[in-house]
């Protein structure tokens, strides 16, 4: 192990002080670094004077990470029993040690774990009936024809190959100039297939139309009732969910209003970060018309309150505009995930993974995040700007 940074002395000394007074520390005679902790109730850290720390600090026992504080200085993430912690940042570790007890798990910190399926993938290409289906597409700022897509990934559990039964399927649009094969996005999609999930991804880097989204959707359909095909008889066409970032938000909300039979089969979106009506219109990442309350799909719409999200991507007012007029949806969440920022995955992936299972699956622990006046989304700090109703 390298040295530890002197900087880090003072700051871990504040983050002992801050959990001595939060309660969360037994500090009294300082024989011991220990304190209790129930996942999902986020401890704020806060940082001395004069004192700036800009990489995630993670506190980890070898090399299993069990919890983290970001940049916001938030405790979250940590998996229930009693563990020594020790404080990393970047390469280098603190020698001070902590008994953790975690006596309690919420529900955002189980779905961020891995589901029960062992997953396997398969590449397809498909034909121009589907990448083709709505017209080649083009660059929405230049107008400049882009080369067709021709491939889409699919996640699914390793049982369907053997089982009997249908599953609900998430089909993912990524963002601008990224695929189903670019960075966290493999490891997200076959964390959605490790609940149970068949999830696609396709290889379309400009998706905000949702072309490529409603070209997977209508190649699942056919391969249900294709006997020669893995899938035949293997999807739940009652339980389709759509989820895109930034960009590829823009075009899962599309797949909803603008493709017919295709929209209709959708019964859950969820959009990630995905621009305003106002940059959205000006990009061409919303069709001429496009409508939120076209949508009659159970909606789930999320952002980040950093700046890219704030101030440019989708500002408070424009998502509170958006959620006032989703009002075709049964079901319509609005939240925003707090000190997190453009299409930050791992802050938003318990809560995406939870909105499917409930929306798709009638996941009962799932419900509880979303319904009623005891949400958990609704009195989670790391949410904030939350609002449900239901239509």
């Amino acid at each position: 192990m390298k040295g530890v940074k002197r900087v880090l002395i003072p700051f871990l000394a504040a983050i002992m002080i801050v959990l001595c007074l939060s309660g969360f520390a037994a500090c009294g005679e300082q024989k011991a670094h220990g304190f209790e902790l129930k996942t999902g109730e986020s401890v704020e850290i806060t940082v001395a004077d004069g004192e700036q720390a800009d990489d995630v600090m993670y506190w980890a026992t070898g090399d299993e990470t069990v919890a983290v504080i970001e940049n916001d200085f938030f405790l979250v993430g940590m998996a229930p029993g009693s563990t020594k912690l020790y404080g990393m940042m970047g390469d280098d570790t603190i020698s001070l040690e902590y008994d953790v007890t975690v006596t309690a798990y919420s529900l955002e910190g189980k779905f961020k774990e891995p589901g029960f399926y062992a997953v396997k993938s398969q590449e397809i290409t498909l034909g121009k009936e589907y990448t083709e289906k709505w017209g080649i597409p083009v660059n929405a700022m230049s107008g400049n024809q882009l080369s067709p897509w021709q491939k889409c990934m699919i996640w699914y559990p390793e049982e369907l190959e053997t089982s009997e039964k249908q599953y609900p399927v998430i089909v993912f649009g990524s963002g601008s100039d990224s695929t189903y094969a670019t960075a966290f996005v493999p490891s997200m999609l076959q964390h959605f297939a490790s609940y149970g999930f068949i999830v696609v991804g396709n290889d379309e880097i400009a998706d905000g139309l949702g072309k490529a989204i409603a070209g997977c959707i209508s190649f699942l359909l056919d391969a249900n009732k294709d006997e020669e095909s893995f899938l035949n008889g293997k999807i739940d066409e009652t339980a389709i969910g759509v989820l895109g970032g930034s960009q590829g938000g823009a075009g899962a909300l599309n797949a909803c209003c603008n493709f017919g039979e295709i929209s209709e089969k959708i019964a859950a979106v969820c959009s990630w970060s995905a621009p305003g009506m106002t940059l959205g219109r000006a990009i061409k990442w919303y069709a001429d018309d496009f409508s939120f309350n076209k949508i009659s799909a159970a909606c789930f719409m999320l952002a980040g309150t950093g700046t890219i999200d704030s101030e440019l991507i989708i500002p408070l007012r424009e998502m509170q505009d958006n959620y006032n007029n989703c009002n075709s949806s049964p079901f319509v969440v609005k939240a925003r995930i707090n000190y997190s920022d453009h299409t930050d995955y791992e802050p938003a992936k318990g809560y995406m993974t939870a909105w499917f299972a409930y929306r798709l699956q009638n996941d009962p622990e799932a419900a509880k995040i979303f319904e009623g006046s005891t949400a958990e989304i609704k009195n989670n700090a790391r949410w904030v700007d939350v609002e449900i109703k239901e239509n």
